[in-house]
């Protein structure tokens, strides 16, 4: 659908009341709206994204303290400040390009200070690769 002036439809039952089963319609608003805070209204106690159509997918903003990002290792490690970070973050580090290694290292966090930090580290200690990560919370 490309008509960007299309309303988002929301249900008017309180996120409570949404149940697993309860399915959504979510169609793309106009750019001046928050789709991204609507969109989480919605799906609060849904546990599937479904998408009816091959080629579409999740889209998550990077940026200062955004669930997903880039970073540069040095000497096989680095740390990442985001204030997004909780203490049950799971974090999934992966390869973007490699820097001084011919091969991908193991990658992995080692150490996360929740709302400030956390660290992932290669497996080889001269790897100054270009990973990126993701940040996920676990559902209650």
């Amino acid at each position: 659908m490309t008509d960007t002036t299309l309303p988002i439809l929301v249900s008017t039952r309180p996120a409570a009341a949404i149940a697993n089963t309860d399915a959504f319609i979510v169609r793309q608003g106009a750019d001046t709206e928050d789709r991204g805070a609507l969109f989480s209204q919605i799906l609060t106690g849904i546990r599937t994204f479904l998408y009816g159509t091959a080629g579409q997918g999740i889209s998550i903003k990077e940026g200062s303290n955004a669930r997903m990002g880039t970073a540069t290792l040095v000497a096989g490690t680095v740390t990442v400040l985001n204030t997004s970070v909780t203490a049950n973050t799971r974090i999934i580090p992966f390869l973007i390009t490699l820097g001084t290694v011919t091969r991908p290292a193991a990658l992995g966090n080692t150490a996360r200070v929740a709302a400030t930090s956390f660290t992932i580290v290669s497996s080889d200690v001269t790897d100054t690769s270009t990973i990126g990560y993701i940040l996920i919370e676990p559902a209650p």
